[in-house]
């Protein structure tokens, strides 16, 4: 919701809405994100794309919600990428999914996860990340691994 307020209150510099992608790796986040969206946006005849601009209280967004493998070759202005699963790495090795899921922003890039799987990852991209964040581009939210 934090983005929809943040949508309303920065137009983008062309007029035309901000898109937002919501990407994962993994089959069953894909569809628990999609439900979530579902019932928050009450748009519920899409499979992954939303215009949010025809929703009751509109918001300047068309809203993406995929697969990182089935994202690839596609960008938008701001994406979030769930990399949560925090009981090994997987995703997180493999280079060539890695860098389609961080190359996919125009303008921003927001990355949820387990902070600490990023340090350990084989991946230079995720490592070099997560070594070299600032304390206030970080939130640490501890919890179940699961």
């Amino acid at each position: 919701q934090n983005i929809f307020e943040w949508a309303r209150e920065n137009t983008s510099t062309d007029g035309k809405p901000w898109t937002v992608a919501i990407l994962t790796p993994y089959a069953r986040q894909n569809f628990n994100i999609l439900q979530m969206v579902k019932k928050l946006t009450g748009i519920l005849d899409r499979e992954f794309r939303f215009d949010l601009q025809k929703m009751k209280d509109p918001i300047p967004i068309t809203l993406i919600v995929s697969s990182t493998d089935k994202y690839q070759g596609q960008e938008a202005d701001i994406v979030l990428i769930s990399l949560v699963k925090t009981n090994g790495h997987g995703f997180l090795d493999s280079w060539n999914r890695m860098n389609v899921a961080l190359t996919r922003s125009k303008r921003k890039r927001i990355i949820f996860g387990n902070h600490n799987n990023f340090k350990k990852t084989h991946d230079e991209m995720l490592n070099d990340l997560a070594n070299s964040y600032s304390g206030n581009s970080l939130i640490s939210i501890e919890g179940d691994d699961e």
